[in-house]
């Protein structure tokens, strides 16, 4: 999503202190799996939180006015992977009975560091890498040819809404909702960390 709403972790000045006593990569790895696991409870939560009825022709029409929409009944959605030794991309296919379920499946997360600085963050979202087909696209000549959107942006227009739909937020209520829980699990991890690497 190209908005964001964020929840800062860097208060956390005890655990800060012991984790610049440890050498770089070790304390990187420690933060990534401790941020990871502080996220589970937000997915679960932003999943749950999804609109059960959403107005995707009101969302929609405005903006691709030459494309015939069908949101209603199955659609198809598109996820594109990479791999990794080949380079090349694989494309899987799959069914979804309306809007909400889509949105549902794309939910999850992803932790990334900086290595220039260190700073290391966690997304709750859509993945990026998956779109859906939301009709069929007119060309000039009158030939039509499926036209699909990245659910990321979907997911956009939902949580913000538009000039014609109301804003549905359920990534940000979802996160909210959960925030002492994402705060305390990443304690519990981190804490769990810090014991392991006193034993090795």
């Amino acid at each position: 999503m190209a908005k964001t709403v964020a929840l800062r972790l860097d208060g956390e000045q005890d655990l800060l202190r012991i984790l610049r006593g440890l050498e770089g990569p070790i304390s990187r790895r420690m933060i990534r799996k401790s941020v990871n696991a502080s996220l589970t409870p937000a997915v679960r939560v932003v999943r749950s939180n999804v609109p059960r009825e959403i107005d995707a022709e009101g969302l929609l029409a405005s903006r691709w006015p030459n494309v015939d929409l069908r949101v209603g009944g199955a659609l198809r959605t598109v996820t594109t992977r990479k791999i990794k030794k080949t380079g090349k991309r694989r494309q899987k296919s799959r069914r979804a009975k309306d809007l909400t379920t889509v949105l549902r499946r794309s939910i999850g997360k992803r932790v990334k560091t900086y290595r220039p600085t260190g700073v290391t963050f966690g997304v709750v979202g859509p993945k990026t890498r998956i779109k859906v087909e939301i009709g069929k696209r007119r060309s000039a000549s009158g030939r039509k040819s499926a036209k699909f959107i990245s659910v990321s942006k979907l997911a956009e227009l939902v949580e913000f809404g538009t000039d014609e739909v109301k804003a549905q937020p359920f990534v940000r209520t979802g996160v909210n909702r959960v925030a002492s829980v994402i705060r305390a699990e990443f304690r519990r991890k981190m804490a769990s960390e810090l014991t392991r690497e006193d034993f090795r």
